[in-house]
């Protein structure tokens, strides 16, 4: 005890120490590896990704991993039946891409045809019109050869009665 000063309680300081220093071990390994009570009612679900995910309360779960939830403690799964797990959800996943492909072909087929559709209607519409001005021009041409027809033959027999009537009076003298 020569070596070692006795501050308090009859305890040199350096074994105080050494003694803080195990009680902070033992209560870290404690804390550590006792599991906790939040642990034996957590949730477990898995995300697109592949990862697990544990939570206390069903409403920190996305809606859309509900349906997949487990309630019972984390159990260990082997490597193989991680991988497996894994390969069947990407599996789904990969037939709900190729489904929601198809879906969007199937509307953009939908949609090119319609809009083949309206620009026939568009171009019928626009061939009536055409003709119907066609024919109205025409018709419009027709009366206004009509009504100059008729005006100059009424002008030329206008003109032709003068022409006789000069050659009545030549006639006359």
């Amino acid at each position: 005890m020569s070596n070692c000063q006795i501050k308090s309680f009859g305890v040199p300081t350096t074994c105080r120490r050494y003694i803080a220093l195990s009680l902070a071990a033992i209560a870290y390994c404690t804390v550590a590896l006792v599991p906790s009570a939040s642990l034996a009612d957590s949730l477990r679900y898995m995300d697109e990704s592949g990862n697990i995910h544990f939570v206390d309360r069903l409403s920190d779960i996305p809606t859309r991993y509900r349906g997949q939830v487990s309630d019972t403690k984390p159990t260990p799964v082997s490597q193989e039946e991680y991988r497996q797990q894994l390969s069947e959800w990407k599996r789904k996943k990969a037939a709900e891409e190729r489904e929601v492909k198809r879906q969007q072909r199937e509307r953009d087929r939908q949609e090119k045809a319609k809009k083949r559709e309206l620009e026939k209607a568009d171009k019928k519409k626009q061939k009536e019109q055409a003709r119907l001005a066609k024919s109205s021009k025409t018709t419009k041409t027709e009366k206004s050869e009509k009504i100059a027809a008729s005006t100059g033959a009424s002008s030329s027999s206008a003109q032709s009665e003068p022409v006789a009537s000069s050659e009545s009076s030549a006639n006359r003298k």
